[in-house]
């Protein structure tokens, strides 16, 4: 399982955002119940490829296995690509699992670490 999830990495790192959605489901004929599966397609579909109905069920699916990661939420609807933000902040509400904002200062922090991690990538181009 850890090479799936390793290959879905480097096909996020290529963009290749449908190849990323076919791991993700392998994983899941494997496992029906990975959270990380789930909550990782969804994110996909929301954010990159933008086919917001699988994604919605996708996150339905991670937050009925338990899926609770309230930062992984908070990155998500924070996340300037989401499509169907309404919606899905309204799924979190009724599930007891609306993250809270960012303080000034988390805000900061995750700026950086983003440019720490696009100056990474920048160099093992």
């Amino acid at each position: 399982m850890k090479a799936l999830f390793l290959l879905v990495d480097a096909y996020k790192e290529l963009e290749h955002f449908n190849r990323v959605i076919e791991v993700y489901e392998r994983i899941i004929e494997i496992d029906s119940e990975n959270e990380e599966a789930w909550i990782g397609k969804a994110e996909v579909f929301l954010t990159k490829i933008e086919f917001p109905v699988k994604g919605l069920e996708a996150l339905k699916t991670a937050i009925e296995l338990g899926f609770n990661d309230l930062s992984r939420f908070r990155a998500l609807l924070d996340n300037p690509e989401l499509t169907e933000k309404e919606a899905i902040e309204e799924l979190l509400k009724d599930n007891d699992l609306f993250p809270p904002e960012n303080t000034e200062e988390e805000n900061v922090e995750d700026q950086l670490d983003q440019e720490n991690e696009e100056s990474t990538q920048s160099e093992n181009s």
